[in-house]
């Protein structure tokens, strides 16, 4: 999958490989943060060892108004160890997450221009 998170800060573009079961673990792990509204971590792929290139979410409570940030751990295929990481934090808001671990599920049925956004476009 390519990812493209950006912040105010960053932007960063990256191709990462990620099995349609963690996409499906990742979409249910989403829907129990929503219901629960407690800190919780989402890995896509693996973000430990010498592998490709993976990144992580760690959601934070939401706010009275819906609004959520998010710390991105994004591993960088810039040298054959995968040692460089760039650590962030991106806001969103409840209703887009939701939105975004639901199509979660469906991305093996996705076409190849479609994408999933963690925002409003």
């Amino acid at each position: 999958m390519f990812v493209k998170i950006s912040s105010e800060f960053v932007v960063i573009n990256q191709t990462c490989y990620v099995s349609v079961d963690d996409m499906i673990k990742n979409s249910n792990i989403i829907k129990q943060y929503i219901k629960d509204n407690r800190r919780t971590y989402l890995e896509f792929g693996k973000k430990d060892g010498n592998y490709t290139p993976a990144f992580s979410m760690e959601l934070f409570p939401c706010d009275d108004y819906g609004h959520i940030v998010s710390e991105v751990d994004m591993k960088i295929a810039d040298n054959e160890t995968r040692r460089h990481r760039c650590q962030f934090f991106i806001k969103t808001e409840l209703g887009l997450l939701e939105e975004f671990g639901e199509k979660l599920k469906s991305i093996n049925e996705m076409e190849l221009n479609e994408c999933i956004c963690l925002y409003d476009e």
